[in-house]
């Protein structure tokens, strides 16, 4: 029997045609032994990569369309019936690893053994819940192939009609005030966050608003001239004359030609620049004849007999270099409690939404300015400069991508090195050259930062930001209020909401908070209608900080294409897949040569070398009586206690997204220590390796290299050479490496050039 075979030979048949196939974890399972299906049978489809995984596959010849619901419910299957409330549909257990050829047929008086459902591999509360189902049924009758059909059903069960609940949601809350045209959510995206995208374009977006930058930036030209100004530059200040040129605003245009430079000497000679730039000249010698730019579609031969109606221009700044991550830093490793102290876990209430709704948007497209720059003040946006940080600051403002990670240090020099004693380098040694927002530059001078050099700024004539006073303002603002409103009706009543005028109180306090009027009539839980109004407030934000030079698939027969493509110097080849003897699928791209921080920061400089650590939206810190601690709060934007009614004694961190905390008393699910580390699932076996006890000994008396093994018996891993998936061995090593900041006495940390 070939499951696989059988089950696409129904798929692709007729009676499909036009369909859209919804698997969960499309991606990273179901796409392979599709893909190797398709590519048996000589059927070559549209793929939208994502490393080494398939977000979605289009098949043309049957008009069949398979998407990811993963990527729209970003959840384990076992969780999407509770997410929309319905109570009758629950996944059970099944022995994964019974699931083998010689049990296909297998009959047994009772269920299988225990460890074939593996249950090491849950998590601590999941294997509690199972164990006691399994004690339970365990003398029931197992006859495997009516276990498996009944399992495989219930789950496409659970997955049909969470999707549909999800799709009926989804066009109910965005169909238009008449009650016509919801959005299908389903129908053209691939994601929640392009289906948030297409509700903000068709239903809030104004006109005019939203500047898109084009993929080869603004002067696409620069990338390849910053040689030709550099050289004008060097002529300008060596014969001590003053040329004219585009980027000072004078360009000379003499008859039809733009020229690069031009000036007059003492003598009133009339002198012509031009820097011939291979790329935007045609260099026979580099490129053929036939060779096309890729930016403006003229082949090379043009451009050589052209080279006199060219720009040339500074190099630009790179606006994706202001987009930082989260700010995630420890600055003291081990901290314990004494008597008249506390420590505090605060995290922000729907952080993105805040952002989203409360920070400043630029609109339109901005001026580019490269010389004669007015004062900092003056400007609204990006600006490329280099900057000398100060010393002592424990806190650094601004961020820095050094050895490939994203820094908050004093020193450039010393980061780059990690250097772990103090800092005897100079300013320049010192200095970072960045592209930052604005108004984090005005933070960082007002903080000490000395402004050295500016390169360019983009400058916005028109920034919009939400008045709270007026509650008016914002671009995203009525996006945020209209799926906000959504789901603070759908969480129904707080529980001190008893009475009629408790209730009514709740509505003002609401609406002068956030300018939204709940609907009396409306609030009632509703956990389906919670949920995806959260998941279009979280995921809005995803597609504006999309990447745009995104992988492509092609697949290619011809040698002569194939090895053009693997020595262009327009592309980048990142994958190769020998579909057929004489099939290639090549995965290319072109080369290219959100707590805010100011956010974050002000809660970071009022708390000072209290702050134990700090993430992109959580910060903890320690508080005796009669000090200042931030204010706590229901609203957007405001923090909250993530351990209510109960204190941390003692916190410890191995670095970013790398702790353990042990409380005063055990949480409501019987726990008094917590530990998280990112990269390792802490299911049942690996926990007993590595919790609280086990980083704490490793902070605190652990050297560099020590480390811990956890292993999967049973990894599904993908094997994209012959899209296959298989089950391997895999093993993580959890140790610590902290080399964010400089490690000093009693575990405290500095930044790098303090």
């Amino acid at each position: 029997m070939n499951t696989t075979y059988d089950f696409c030979q129904w798929l692709f048949s007729g009676e499909n045609n036009g369909a859209t196939v919804i698997c969960h974890n499309f991606k990273g399972y179901d796409s392979f032994p599709i893909l190797q299906y398709l590519y048996q049978n000589g059927v070559l489809p549209k793929i939208v990569p994502s490393g080494a995984k398939n977000m979605s596959i289009e098949v043309p010849s049957c008009n069949i369309r398979m998407i990811d619901s993963l990527n729209f419910l970003p959840m384990a299957l076992s969780k999407l019936p509770k997410m929309f409330g319905i109570k009758e549909l629950q996944k059970g257990y099944f022995p994964h690893l019974y699931n083998r050829k010689e049990n296909q047929t297998s009959v047994l008086n009772q269920l299988p053994d225990v460890k074939f459902y593996n249950p090491d591999a849950m998590k601590s509360e999941d294997r509690e819940n199972f164990l006691e189902w399994y004690q339970t049924n365990v003398k029931v009758m197992f006859d495997f192939q009516k276990e498996l059909l009944k399992y495989c059903r219930s789950d496409v069960d659970i997955l049909r009609r969470c999707c549909l609940r999800f799709r009926e949601l989804f066009m109910s809350m965005t169909k238009s005030a008449t009650g016509d045209g919801g959005i299908d959510p389903f129908e053209t995206c691939i994601t929640i966050a392009s289906a948030c995208n297409l509700v903000f374009r068709t239903k809030f977006l104004r006109a005019d608003t939203i500047g898109i930058i084009p993929a080869q930036g603004y002067r696409p030209e620069e990338k390849h001239s910053v040689k030709a100004i550099q050289w004008i530059k060097y002529i300008s200040q060596t014969k001590g004359v003053d040329i004219q040129h585009a980027r000072n605003g004078r360009e000379k245009i003499i008859d039809q030609y733009r020229v690069d430079g031009f000036y007059e000497n003492s003598e009133g000679e009339k002198i012509v620049l031009e820097y011939h730039g291979c790329f935007w000249h045609g260099c026979p010698t580099c490129y053929t004849q036939h060779t096309i730019n890729t930016v403006n579609k003229l082949s090379m031969e043009d451009l050589y007999h052209q080279t006199m109606e060219k720009k040339t221009y500074i190099e630009k700044q790179e606006p994706r270099d202001a987009f930082a991550g989260g700010r995630t830093e420890a600055f003291n490793l081990y901290h314990e409690s004494s008597f008249d102290e506390s420590i505090k876990y605060y995290d922000v209430t729907s952080l993105y939404p805040y952002i989203n709704k409360t920070g400043k948007a630029v609109i339109g497209h901005p001026k580019i300015v490269t010389e004669n720059f007015d004062d900092l003040t003056m400007y609204e946006g990006l600006i490329k400069c280099k900057v000398y940080p100060p010393r002592g600051l424990h806190i650094p403002v601004l961020p820095a991508k050094i050895n490939n990670k994203l820094m908050f240090s004093l020193c450039r020099t010393c980061t780059e090195i990690k250097q772990q004693t103090t800092c005897h380098h100079g300013n320049e040694e010192r200095s970072l050259t960045g592209t930052w927002v604005t108004d984090e530059l005005k933070m960082a001078v007002n903080k000490g930062y000395i402004l050295s050099t500016i390169y360019e700024v983009w400058h916005f004539d028109e920034v919009e930001q939400y008045d709270p006073i007026s509650k008016t303002g914002g671009i995203f603002t009525e996006y945020i209020n209209t799926f906000l409103k959504m789901k603070q009706e759908a969480s129904g009543w707080p529980s001190w909401c008893i009475t009629k005028e408790h209730r009514q109180q709740y509505i003002q306090d609401y609406y002068e908070k956030e300018g939204i009027l709940l609907d009396y009539n409306k609030i009632e839980k509703n956990p389906g209608l919670r949920a995806l109004a959260k998941l279009m407030l979280n995921s809005f934000w995803g597609k504006f900080g999309q990447r745009t030079n995104l992988p492509q698939v092609d697949y290619v027969s011809d040698p002569s294409i194939y090895f053009d493509m693997l020595t262009s110097d327009q592309q980048e080849v990142t994958g190769v897949n020998f579909v057929t003897d004489e099939m290639v699928e090549m995965r290319w791209r072109n080369k290219a040569d959100l707590l805010s921080h100011q956010e974050e920061l002000t809660y970071l400089e009022q708390l000072g070398q209290r702050v134990l650590y700090a993430d992109t939206d959580s910060i903890v810190f320690t508080v005796k009586e009669g000090e200042w601690e931030p204010s706590l709060g229901d609203y957007l934007g405001d923090l909250t206690d993530e351990v209510p009614e109960n204190k941390i004694t003692l916190f410890v961190t191995g670095g970013p997204k790398n702790y353990a905390y042990k409380l005063h008393k055990p949480d409501d699910r019987g726990n008094q220590t917590i530990c998280k580390v990112r990269g390792i699932t802490l299911n049942y076996k690996n926990a007993l390796s590595i919790n609280f006890e086990t980083v704490r000994e490793m902070v605190t008396n652990g050297s560099q290299g020590d480390k811990i093994t956890v292993w999967d018996e049973n990894k599904i891993t993908r094997d994209k050479q012959n899209t296959r998936i298989i089950t391997s061995k895999e093993s993580k090593d959890y140790k610590i490496v902290f080399d964010k900041r400089v490690i000093t006495e009693k575990f405290i940390t500095k930044p790098y050039g303090y």
